[in-house]
């Protein structure tokens, strides 16, 4: 017999949930509820990974916090709830609300970030917008860390002796740098 907050249907869930937060926004969950397509009469142990990854994402983004912090939001997501979490997430930080997004998905930091912190074994060696920190490939990647796929291909070309600039990280970027 299992016990705890798994057993839980999600509506179940989600309704405990409105009792802790001030500002729950009853309206917003039901419409994040049917856009990732949840079943609201499962239990929350029965769910994949991906559906309960949309459970917890509906939980923060309904709770209308000031402040979010998600971490690694997307783990789990196919590709189409990826993009529609990620559009969700622009809307709520072009309203005014400040996310904070922990992510290993460097492709996606790169697309839609606006100030990134890298946290190396307790130092952070770098921080700044984007193409700041991106200017610094070779040492993320000595760092253990991933960089966009742009940024790996520029440092190539600059090996090679082509003269561009560092700080190419995404499609549009490189399009223009090489124009």
């Amino acid at each position: 017999l299992l016990f705890g907050q798994n057993t839980l249907k999600v509506k179940e869930y989600l309704r405990a949930a409105a009792l802790y937060y001030p500002h729950w926004d009853k309206e917003y969950a039901a419409r994040l509820i049917e856009m990732f397509g949840l079943d609201t009469k499962k239990k929350i142990y029965k769910l994949s990974k991906g559906m309960m990854s949309m459970v917890t994402i509906v939980l923060a983004l309904a709770s209308r916090a000031p402040i979010t912090i998600l971490d690694e939001p997307v783990a789990g997501l196919d590709p189409l709830s990826r993009e529609e979490f990620l559009g969700l997430i622009r809307e709520l930080h072009a309203g005014g609300r400040t996310i904070v997004m922990v992510s290993h998905s460097m492709e996606e930091v790169a697309r839609e970030a606006g100030r990134l912190v890298v946290i190396h074994q307790g130092t952070i060696p770098f921080s700044g917008p984007p193409e700041s920190v991106f200017a610094h490939g070779e040492e993320l990647e000595a760092m253990g860390l991933g960089v966009p796929a742009m940024t790996r291909v520029f440092a190539r070309l600059r090996d090679l002796g082509v003269d561009l600039p560092a700080s190419v990280y995404t499609i549009p970027q490189a399009r223009e740098a090489v124009l």
